[in-house]
């Protein structure tokens, strides 16, 4: 591998073999472990699965896993659902083509953005001289330089049981080295590169090695003659290294092509619309050496080719003898310097042939090497620091090694805050793993050591689905493997998850509660416990109920938490905490209408000028005390880019112009509006607007989808949606915009965890019709649980004077325990037994199961009505704070004390007899009124009428 371009020559690859039958002999391959992370064996390669020479990883968006050799052999490596390896099976074998030695090979593997939609992944490899000369394998000697490398789509096959494990039969399209000419020269065994990455604009973007040998090659040096026999390269490009300085040899390069066609794009900073495929119309950075590792720093650049911002790379160049070097394409045509020029501000006077000495070159953003040479850091392409001094920031030790294997970025939120959104970089020769985190400007804000190993690091890659960080060990037995970190201290904390079926209303408010979706990732069972503004635990269920009864008149917001607790026994076991808001006597928003309303379209290709109103009222708010909140986002196939949030209400803006790309993606804007009272509780709305592409419109239509039990990542349902502009031409895409799921084809497979996923369907067009506005369902997703139904028996209407009574209700399957509410009405509940109060109205009662870890909750409701008596004889003394209505159809008559601070009303049909007894002491409130009885009307009218 790279090792060997230290122009150390062919003894390296003996020796390193050597060390491999050593390591073979006593059985070891060691990793150090960073405190809090967890480092876990994914695969061992040629031991356990018979898999070698091991150079990449790479995840699809469901989290499926797919590797490559360098002898050209891809793999798609399954695992079961608690993580543990299942099975590989060989997607493709190219390896008669390849030409595998020192650090040629199969050497890059991307997978397409809609991967799981086109099946597509890319390749780039160095061919053997036969098989680009004639179509037949001429093995992997040296002799077999003088040739090129190709990069290549292959499709994998959705078809396949499992999916994407075979490639579709003719499905090979070359995309870079359809003939010698079309290559990129190799002319020995080093400096291939490479690295293929998409950028954020869809572009296909290629690093490439100088061609070179290592060492000092200005030309006449390895199997040149070779490759001017066959047409890789002219007599005129017979200049080594120097290839890198010049715009009409793909040698020392970052290529922006199209990945249908392998063109360049029309946005290139040399692109000749005569000759497309030519070097200077795919070039987009210059003057590399061996840039083998290539990312893209995640959020940046344009989803439009045509802006000429793919986004900003980040490059391991792998360097001489003096230099390794990290460096940063931010914008088009930038010059790195190689070969006059290695490092911050070394001059390479090995190179001088000052023909190919740039004016201009952009300087690497961190440089390291061996012990000799110190590591430096880059600050605005001018100053340099060495890290190991008390220069600020950079306090932390100095590093060695020699061989950049670039690294990864993390992009999830389960590592640390001081390793999110850092680059992970490896060093082969060293055997580490450092963390360096950007500023804004994309260059080092901090260095740190991360890790290190007994044995070498090949790769670095992040997968999204498990938020996992990966690295490849490779270059021969016994340590190909690879290994999968994630950030724990021994039992891993379970997810808290809480849910309400309601958030706002009026008093008093029933809420059922839940934390169903709540789970342990170890999959051990939980406890719960919940809390109201961190009072007492109310609750230990999993699915409790509360109803809140703030003072009268009184709008309140309560705090309600969930707390999870593991099983791991005594003080191993971990907790995590989730909690929402309950808004009583107070209701959302209603946005009355806005600037967006009768807006349906913008055109194509043009800037558009907008004007984000609206109008809302609150029922308990006035309208000036309500806040108004936009987000403009741009919508692209299945994700989203939202700009900040704009507060205000009649605020000006412009939508960036938008072209179509009729076909292949669809583009269109969504605009958020959140509407919020002074307490907190808010409205949103959203709007979408398309773009006016040509053709005519469609429309989608996407069936609902039921919600989901899971317990493996294998339950899949079919999804169904078809476009109005025909039945079965127009295909429909699916993507999973949020939840545990993924989408292939049109088969949506769970990945195991609990959660709420949404699904997205579009179709993209075909120029006769224009890409549909797409269409989302929304589904639970809930671990495999008993459901319970509740058995209620029917409560028949009840006199004000009859007697208390006991509620019966029970669980199927049989065996919960029932617990009841008591939500309105005239009456009071202890237990199971209803008293009521003397009044008229109508009762609410619910009857719930809270449920346990395997049980899942229900609850049911049934009301009744307690009518007036025909006479009301009252003695007993009614107590402070009571709130009292007596009613009957004919006399009420009273002869009790009715206490300082209470509130009663008599009303009778006929008559209100206050005879001797009746006492009302000062400070209380009674209003004494002849009307018919009306038990359809609730107490807390009643109660309004007395204060």
């Amino acid at each position: 591998m790279a090792l060997l371009d230290k122009n150390m020559g062919m003894n390296c690859r003996l020796i390193l073999a050597g060390i491999l039958v050593g390591w073979i002999f006593l059985g070891i391959c060691t990793y150090a472990q960073p405190s809090g992370f967890q480092d876990q064996l994914k695969v061992k390669g040629g031991v356990d699965v018979g898999l070698a020479n091991l150079i990449g990883v790479t995840f699809d968006a469901a989290g499926q896993m797919y590797a490559c050799e360098s002898s050209g052999k891809v793999w798609a490596l399954r695992f079961a659902a608690n993580g543990t390896f299942q099975q590989k099976y060989l997607l493709l074998d190219i390896s008669g083509e390849v030409l595998n030695n020192s650090d040629l090979g199969l050497v890059s593997l991307v997978l397409d953005p809609d991967f799981l939609t086109n099946g597509y992944f890319y390749l780039m490899y160095a061919v053997n001289r036969q098989f680009l000369l004639n179509g037949t394998d001429g093995g992997d000697g040296p002799e077999q330089t003088g040739s090129i490398v190709r990069v290549t789509r292959y499709t994998a096959d959705l078809g396949a049981s499992p999916s994407f494990t075979t490639v579709n039969p003719n499905s090979r399209l070359v995309l870079i080295g359809t003939s010698p000419a079309d290559g990129i020269p190799i002319i020995s065994i080093n400096h291939a590169g490479g690295s293929l990455v998409f950028g954020s604009d869809g572009t296909l973007l290629v690093s490439t090695g100088d061609g070179a040998s290592a060492g000092v090659d200005e030309g006449n040096r390895g199997s040149y003659q070779l490759a001017i026999n066959a047409g890789v390269i002219t007599a005129e490009h017979n200049i080594g290294a120097y290839r890198s300085q010049r715009d009409d040899s793909h040698n020392g390069k970052v290529l922006r092509i199209d990945p249908a066609t392998g063109n360049g794009i029309p946005s290139n900073p040399l692109y000749n619309s005569a000759t497309p495929r030519a070097p200077a119309s795919r070039l987009w950075a210059k003057g590399l050496r061996n840039p083998f590792k290539m990312n893209l720093i995640p959020g940046t650049g344009s989803h439009h080719p045509e802006d000429a911002s793919p986004g900003v790379l980040v490059i391991g160049d792998v360097g001489n003898t003096t230099r390794e070097e990290i460096n940063t394409v931010t914008g088009p045509n930038q010059n790195f310097g190689w070969p006059r020029y290695e490092g911050i501000d070394r001059v390479n006077f090995d190179y001088d042939n000052l023909t190919y000495d740039p004016a201009t070159y952009r300087k690497p953003i961190l440089e390291y090497r061996e012990l000799s040479t110190a590591a430096n850091v880059c600050l605005n392409q001018t100053t340099k620091i060495q890290i190991g001094t008390p220069s600020f920031p950079y306090t932390g030790p100095t590093f060695t090694g020699n061989s950049t294997m670039g690294g990864t970025f993390y992009a999830g939120t389960n590592f640390p805050a001081a390793y999110q959104n850092a680059l992970f970089m490896a060093d082969f020769g060293g055997k580490w793993i450092r963390v360096l985190k950007l500023n804004q400007n994309y260059e080092p804000a901090s260095i740190t050591h991360f890790m290190s190993t007994t044995y070498q690091i090949v790769h670095l890659a992040y997968n999204s689905s498990d938020q996992g960080l990966y690295y490849v060990t490779g270059n021969g037995l016994p340590c190909d493997e690879i290994h999968r970190l994630s950030y724990n201290t021994g039992n891993i904390p379970p997810i808290a998850k809480i849910e309400a079926d309601t958030a706002a209303g009026i008093s008093p408010l029933p809420v059922a509660f839940t934390a169903i979706k709540s789970y342990d990732p170890e999959a051990t069972a939980l406890t719960y416990e919940w809390k109201i503004d961190d009072g007492a635990a109310f609750s230990t269920g999993l699915a409790p109920h509360y109803v809140f009864r703030p003072p009268a008149n009184t709008r309140k917001k309560y705090k309600v938490k969930l707390t999870v607790k593991d099983n791991a026994g005594g003080s191993g076991a971990l907790s995590s905490s989730d909690s929402i808001y309950i808004y009583v006597n107070n209701t959302p928003p209603v946005i009355e209408s806005s600037s967006l309303d009768n807006l349906i379209q913008i055109p194509e290709g043009q800037l558009y000028p907008l004007t984000l109103s609206a109008t809302a009222s609150d029922a308990q708010s006035p309208a000036d005390s309500l806040t108004f909140s936009w987000i403009v986002g741009l919508a692209h196939n299945g994700h989203e880019h939202r700009n900040p949030a704009l507060v205000g209400n009649s605020i000006n803006t412009t939508l960036d112009a938008l072209t179509c790309e009729v076909g292949d993606a669809t583009y269109w804007y969504r605009i958020y509006l959140t509407v919020t009272d002074p307490e907190g509780l808010s409205t949103t709305l959203r709007k979408d607007i398309e773009v006016a592409c040509s053709g005519s419109a469609q429309t989608l239509s996407f069936s609902p989808i039921p919600n989901q039990n899971i317990t493996l990542n294998t339950t899949t349902n079919t999804l169904m949606a078809s476009a109005s502009s025909s039945v079965g031409a127009m295909p429909v895409n699916y993507f999973v915009t949020s939840g545990p799921a993924y989408v292939i084809g049109n088969t949506v497979t769970l990945t195991g965890k609990p959660g709420k996923v949404e699904l997205r369907a579009t179709q993209h067009g075909n120029g006769t019709y224009r890409p549909a506005l797409p269409v989302e369902r929304i589904f639970d997703v809930n671990r495999s649980i008993v459901n319970y139904s509740i058995a209620f028996t029917d409560i028949s209407d009840k006199q004000a004077t009859e007697p208390p009574f006991t509620l019966t209700a029970s669980t199927m399957p049989a065996g919960g325990t029932i617990q009841y509410l008591l939500i309105s009405g005239p009456a009071t509940l202890s237990g199971n037994t209803v008293t009521l109060t003397g009044d008229g109205g109508t009762v609410r009662v619910r009857a719930f199961y809270q449920g346990t870890y395997t049980q899942n909750g229900a609850f049911t409701e049934q009301t009744f009505e307690v009518l007036c008596p025909h006479q009301y004889t009252l003695t007993n003394p009614i107590a402070n704070g009571q709130n009292k209505v007596y009613e009957a159809t004919q006399v009420v008559t009273a002869t009790n004390k009715i206490q300082s601070g209470a509130n009663v009303v008599y009303r009778a049909g006929i008559t209100v007899n206050l005879q001797a007894g009746f006492l009302a002491e000062q400070g209380s409130v009674f209003l004494a009124e002849t009307r018919a009885c009306n038990p359809a009307v609730g107490a807390s009218v009643k109660e309004q009428k007395i204060k």
